[in-house]
């Protein structure tokens, strides 16, 4: 297919763009695991394929590599590898490589990994998210794994043919793409020959959980065949029904569970689960109903190990909060209770700055792993809790932990993410608190003359009626040498500064061309989402000019919310001396009324005004198209054709609305391109930067004077 873009231009020529540093964007960077072997001498882990890397929507995938006894193999004959899972025996690994109707089922053994790979077809999804709780299971022998096969569900309209729906249709098909329709065969397969011994009717599965703890049963979760789904926002949401399945028979029995958040097996195979109502423990062999177990506040995860539960407690909200779209962050807290009385035998209480990421039980599960943030320096740590024990933290650095598991012999093995881009698999004793590298990557700018990735300050925002907000300022080195006044980008969405150990490639490519970043920390809340990002981002800027000591030229750029963010603030200021918006909704009646649900539903949670027709007036003060007039900035519009979050007419419409009214406008239209417009599209990444930083070029440089 040929590449094709097209611009309209009502901007003067712009400069050119230097050289372009692909480097950014080409890293070699975990995306699944690490996977312990069950006898704790190898680690099994997804690694990306740096620049050629293919981004999917719910899954990404890439090469699996095996660290083992201090070498590490690359099964290269395999480039869409995920969800790899170790056999009973450690000897072997099977995972999935390739989506949709090209996806296998592949065991390799680890001793001839590239040799005796053997693949079976096994028809996968390519978006749904039940794809991503579906990954293949060995039985308790090794002699077979369970996964599921898709039976695809969306009905395309006809392309040929007239076709008509009624207001007595319960789904439309422009809400296809957003629904999870695909039915699943649970499947057993050979682990030596390949071939299908089994295989159950499709069903609306929606998760596989681990085996019980003997490996004779599969907890299944599944969509209620009765309940037609709704949207929540622009979550898809259906009811749940939960089965135990003997793998051996085939036998299925319905649970008395409605619903559950986190669900878990005990060591006395009991399921323990916690849903809005509280936690419950369910005892198969009474088969009664659950019984509840008493907790200080809800729980959002629960663990489960040698006679006690591990929770994560939900953070306490003040009573009178209003409804954020997107909240901030709380501090939090964890609890080990006895799993048969209910009380407290150790604790990681919550300090007013630490934040709870996630936690797991240890390989023999007599103690818990606890992974945190400080909300302050964002720094992140690894915690030893286990019972009648104070908690220990075992593990603490400026950097971005990744998955996280424990072997055998109890240590800890995680990847650790640098603000540098580099990561590293890390071992850590538990004992000692020692840990070092296994295996580790370099940063990808390494390779650029002169250029030092930047780390990011957080800076304090406060403004008044309002908790404060924080924001990364990444200050490019040579300001002070070069260019006076300086130029620095802003940028928001919702929460950015948790990021703060991470590589990102759009901050550091500003700085290395001399343009500071900034990415502010901003909590819409529902029916007025416009009004934090103009108390915010000001008194950021304001913040960030003292920081800098210079008089600052400034830009704005920002994608889908953080798109309608800069509409909001270009139609309430003129400070700003350029933006360039990815997807920004400009119109809200008109997002309504695309034809999806999910629109709709999404609409109606942001502005809580109901539909248009019963609140008009809000959707046009909300709407920046209709405030296009007090527009002075230069403005770029970037957008693909085949985006199913914002439509393509919503950027549309602005152009027009701006080029009709004598402004300086451009858009920028990418062919087949999705919401992210580059996914899977290395070109499109490639030209949509070069085109915002001739903008940049064009207009913030020249509006310092350079």
């Amino acid at each position: 297919m040929a590449f094709v873009l097209f611009a309209i231009f009502l901007a003067t020529a712009v400069h050119a763009t230097p050289d372009w540093p692909t480097e950014f964007f080409s890293r070699t960077e975990p995306l699944g695991g690490p996977l312990a072997q069950p006898q704790g001498s190898a680690v099994a882990f997804v690694i990306s394929r740096g620049a050629n890397d293919v981004l999917l929507p719910f899954k990404r995938s890439g090469q699996l590599v095996v660290w083992r006894e201090g070498a590490v193999t690359t099964f290269g004959d395999f480039d869409s590898a995920h969800d790899p899972a170790w056999s009973p025996s450690g000897d072997h690994l099977a995972f999935f490589n390739g989506f949709g109707s090209e996806r296998n089922l592949c065991v390799t053994s680890i001793a001839h990994p590239n040799t005796d790979a053997r693949c079976t077809p096994v028809s996968g999804e390519y978006q749904r998210k039940s794809a991503r709780y579906l990954p293949p299971i060995w039985v308790e022998n090794g002699a077979a794994i369970i996964v599921a096969l898709a039976n695809y569900r969306d009905s395309p309209t006809p392309q040929n043919a007239p076709w008509g729906i009624t207001n007595k249709t319960a789904k439309t098909p422009w809400d296809a793409h957003f629904r999870d329709d695909t039915l699943w065969s649970i499947t057993e397969i050979d682990a030596t020959t390949g071939a299908i011994t089994s295989s159950g009717e499709p069903g609306p599965l929606r998760r596989i959980l681990p085996s019980s703890p003997r490996g004779e049963k599969l907890l299944l979760v599944s969509a209620n065949t009765d309940s037609t789904g709704v949207f929540i926002g622009d979550r898809w949401v259906r009811s749940k029904q939960f089965f135990l399945s003997e793998h051996s028979t085939g036998e299925t029995e319905l649970l008395p569970i409605s619903s559950a958040k986190s669900i878990t097996w005990t060591l006395e195979q009991h399921l323990v689960f916690s849903n809005s109502g509280g936690l419950f423990i369910w005892k198969p062999e009474l088969g009664v109903q659950p019984a509840p177990l008493q907790t200080d506040r809800p729980v959002l995860d629960v663990i489960s190990g040698d006679g006690w539960l591990g929770i994560h407690l939900a953070p306490q909200t003040p009573s009178q909060e209003e409804p954020y779209l997107i909240p901030p962050p709380r501090p939090a807290g964890v609890q080990l209770i006895d799993a048969k009385d209910g009380s407290v035998v150790s604790s990681l209480p919550s300090d007013g700055e630490r934040e709870i990421l996630g936690l797991t039980a240890t390989y023999h599960k007599h103690a818990a792993i606890v992974h945190s943030r400080n909300l302050r320096t964002f720094d992140e740590s690894l915690w030893w809790l286990e019972p009648g024990a104070e908690a220990r933290e075992i593990f603490t650095d400026a950097v971005s932990i990744g998955g996280f598991t424990t072997d055998h012999r109890s240590r800890v093995l995680f990847f650790s993410e640098h603000a540098n881009g580099s990561f590293e698999l890390r071992r850590l004793s538990s004992e000692k608190g020692e840990s070092h590298a296994l295996w580790k990557t370099s940063a990808p700018t390494e390779q650029l003359d002169g250029f030092r990735p930047v780390e990011p300050e957080v800076l304090l925002v406060t403004h008044p009626g309002r908790p404060p907000s924080k924001a990364l300022l990444y200050s490019a080195p040579d300001l002070k040498s070069k260019h006076s006044p300086a130029a620095l980008v802003v940028t928001a969405y919702g929460r950015m500064t948790d990021s703060r150990h991470q590589f990102n490639p759009e901050a550091q490519l500003h700085v290395s061309r001399g343009i500071s970043y900034l990415m502010v920390d901003v909590f819409p809340v529902l029916g007025r989402i416009g009004e934090a990002y103009s108390a915010a981002i000001p008194q950021a800027i304001a913040i960030a000019r003292e920081q800098l000591g210079r008089d600052l030229t400034i830009g704005f750029t920002g994608g889908s919310l953080g798109g309608f963010a800069g509409l909001h603030l270009l139609t309430n200021t003129s400070k700003f001396a350029a933006a360039a918006l990815r997807a920004p909704p400009s119109e809200f009646a008109w997002s309504w009324a695309t034809g999806k649900d999910r629109d709709a539903e999404l609409l109606e949670l942001i502005t809580g005004a109901g539909s248009p027709q019963e609140n008009r007036e809000t959707y046009d003060e909300d709407s920046p198209l209709w405030r296009a007039g007090a527009i002075q900035t230069p403005l770029l519009l970037l957008h693909g054709t085949d985006d199913a979050q914002v439509p393509l007419n919503q950027s549309i419409a602005m152009f027009q609305m701006l080029r009709r009214s004598g402004k300086t406008v451009k858009i920028r239209i990418y062919p087949n391109a999705d919401h992210s417009i580059f996914r899977d599209r290395k070109d499109y990444l490639i030209d949509y930067y070069k085109t915002m930083f001739e903008w940049w070029d064009r207009w913030l440089w020249q509006s310092s004077g350079v």
